[in-house]
């Protein structure tokens, strides 16, 4: 753990010189109406606060299952269709989130729940980090949930998404903590992941560049 702490101080100590990547983000936003209402007013729920609205929610997987009905995923290799929205920016970290927690004791989104295909594109924009601490205490206050409360911190929820980072970005592709690729080369992998049944998020694909 201490190797853990001491390889992030060094990460933030060296901005932006190194975690600063070039990507284009695609996703499939979820459709207007009440569900997507209720989400929205949730998704910055702290973690104290979520806990007083368990036991208080309406099962809505019928919604969920409607929701997802008929969703087209196309192959990495093809473009993304009319009802996707993009964003290319240089990013400081791109995260999909599907749980609630990224660590026992990391509420990340606390309002995420295992039985929706709902997803949580997360990210921060370099343009919107005004200093090196800043990042610092954004990635510090997780463990309280506070950094949903900062604005550098965006969060759309979606039902699919496409990272492609522009080549040679370097960085790394990491699923549930482990690399996914670490070949030492400074290449990039482009990936994207769409719903599964009552379950998290699936990879669907991935293609380095």
């Amino acid at each position: 753990m201490a190797r853990l702490h001491l390889e992030a101080f060094l990460r933030v100590a060296f901005l932006p010189y190194v975690a600063r990547y070039k990507a284009r983000i695609s996703y499939l936003p979820l459709p207007e109406g009440r569900l997507r209402n209720k989400i929205m007013e949730k998704m910055r729920m702290r973690v104290e606060e979520r806990r007083e609205e368990i036991g208080k929610e309406e099962e809505e997987s019928e919604d969920f299952e409607e929701m997802i009905k008929g969703i087209e995923i196309p192959p990495l290799d093809q473009p993304v269709p009319s009802n996707w929205q993009t964003i290319e920016e240089e990013f400081c970290f791109v995260h999909i989130a599907a749980l609630s927690h990224i660590g026992s004791d990391l509420p990340y989104i606390p309002s995420a729940k295992l039985d929706n295909p709902v997803l949580f594109l997360t990210f921060v924009q370099w343009q919107k980090i005004s200093h090196r601490l800043h990042m610092a205490k954004i990635l510090l206050s997780i463990d309280t949930s506070a950094h949903l409360n900062d604005p550098a911190f965006e969060i759309i929820p979606i039902l699919a998404c496409r990272v492609n980072p522009e080549k040679d970005a370097g960085g790394w592709l990491a699923l549930d903590g482990e690399a996914v690729i670490n070949d030492g080369k400074n290449s990039s992998m482009s990936f994207q992941v769409g719903p599964g049944k009552y379950k998290n998020a699936t990879i669907i694909g991935r293609q380095r560049r």
